[in-house]
């Protein structure tokens, strides 16, 4: 009974849907289970109260299925978080071919950077690490792209060894701006309060150490 926004799916990097009825999801095919008599009905085990519970349920492919890195070919600037909101919950948002940036969140350069950026259908990408605090691939273009992420922006990502800067599109997602070339790139999570907070508590062993030295002398002296 649910609306599903297909576009924010791809962006979302959504490939099943689990439904516990059969019905249309547009852009998604409903499998057929070959171990039931070629039925669409799937059965899954669901736990309440630490009991299983067998129910049918089914299961839909999304048939757009996108890359975990992907290029997008044309960018639209906004100044209000309410109207990207609207443009990516819509039925025909489709990142690929148009994605939405707030301009409040770049500096001019990084603006007239984009605004001269023109999509290069040539562009490789090759995803070689996945994890949840850093993401390696390979890049190859001969113009500046802008590559998008199935991944929520968070300010704490970096680039290692590099001045590309990850920036927000789509209200939520990550962004690079990718300068023309072959490169290998390494997006890793540095928040600034994780780094402050290690040497901190670098400083506070030190302190128990000679607190304790200290303390070990003055009783055997």
């Amino acid at each position: 009974g649910g609306v599903f926004h297909s576009g924010l799916l791809y962006q979302l990097n959504i490939k099943y849907i689990i439904h516990n009825k059969m019905g249309v999801i547009s852009d998604f095919n409903i499998l057929k289970n070959s171990l039931n008599n070629n039925s669409n009905e799937f059965q899954m085990s669901f736990f309440n109260n630490n009991n299983a519970v067998d129910r049918d349920v089914y299961i839909y492919k999304n048939k757009n299925f996108l890359d975990r890195i992907f290029v997008t070919k044309n960018i639209e600037f906004f100044d209000n978080e309410s109207v990207i909101l609207d443009k990516i919950i819509s039925q025909d948002f489709n990142p690929i071919e148009l994605s939405f940036i707030n301009k409040k969140d770049l500096r001019l350069d990084q603006i007239k950077a984009i605004k001269q950026i023109r999509y290069d259908n040539d562009t490789k990408i090759e995803l070689i690490d996945w994890s949840s605090d850093k993401i390696k691939f390979t890049y190859d273009s001969n113009s500046p792209q802008i590559i998008i992420l199935s991944e929520i922006f968070h300010p704490g990502w970096k680039v290692l060894n590099s001045e590309i800067e990850v920036i927000r599109i789509n209200g939520l997602f990550r962004a690079i701006i990718m300068p023309a070339g072959k490169k290998d790139i390494i997006m890793q999570y540095k928040p600034i309060d994780l780094i402050v907070g290690k040497w901190i508590s670098i400083f506070s062993y030190m302190v128990i150490i000679v607190l304790a030295f200290v303390s070990y002398r003055r009783k055997n002296v």
